[in-house]
């Protein structure tokens, strides 16, 4: 679990949600990480990044405020499957790109198909962050970690901020080479969204974000409704 007794705040770390560079940030407000039965370590230490990804807060802690670091569902599952589940098989590329349709079905139906180990560790990934664990204070969304900061009081009181150390460490972002609306078709989407259904709603991503083209009434109707 990553904490600040000082503040008296706890930060939900996802995977594949900005973590590294959240993880810089919030080492300047004495977050620590803070692990079962281990010695406690800095958030951000000797250019290592330590932070819990576990959606467990303790109940000890029931009265802290909750920060979550967030992604667009679509994107998120795209970075995680590249990461752990399909990067050995190929590369996605600006002039490279891969329906993700099969290795989606895979893993979500067809679990025969899917590397055994890959399931295991993907599944343990996306369920644990299926329903959020409790209402966050404040949301960190990497699409917009600059706006998600600045709601954090003690973060803009203080002279980091004020200089633009942050500004910063936000532009040097690593680029993607892809756009995840690129690799989804309907069905592959309805997937995710089915899965994550809750995330859209209580996280404000709009359900239709998969795709680029501009989608009828009728389509869009079909696909919040319709099932397998």
């Amino acid at each position: 679990m990553n904490v600040s007794h000082k503040h008296k705040v706890i930060w939900l770390a996802p995977e594949k949600t900005a973590t590294k560079i959240i993880s810089q940030i919030l080492s300047d407000y004495d977050f620590i990480f803070e692990p079962d039965n281990k010695d406690f370590k800095n958030v951000y230490n000797d250019s290592q990044f330590y932070c819990s990804n576990e959606s467990i807060i303790k109940k000890k802690y029931k009265n802290y405020k909750i920060i979550l670091s967030i992604r667009n569902p679509y994107d998120r599952i795209v970075s995680l499957f590249l990461t752990h589940g399909i990067s050995n098989k190929i590369a996605i590329t600006k002039d490279n790109k891969i329906h993700l349709k099969p290795y989606l079905w895979d893993f979500f139906y067809n679990s025969t198909a899917f590397e055994s180990n890959k399931k295991i560790f993907l599944e343990t990934l996306i369920k644990k962050w299926k329903f959020l664990p409790t209402q966050p204070t404040f949301l960190i969304k990497t699409e917009e970690l600059f706006d998600g900061l600045s709601k954090i009081d003690f973060i803009t009181e203080s002279e980091n901020w004020k200089n633009g150390k942050y500004s910063k460490i936000i532009e040097n972002k690593p680029l993607k080479s892809y756009e995840f609306s690129d690799l989804y078709d309907i069905q592959t989407a309805k997937l995710v969204y089915e899965y994550f259904k809750s995330h859209f709603y209580d996280l404000e991503y709009d359900p239709f974000s998969f795709t680029k083209e501009k989608l009828t009434k009728s389509q869009k109707l079909s696909f919040i409704h319709d099932v397998f």
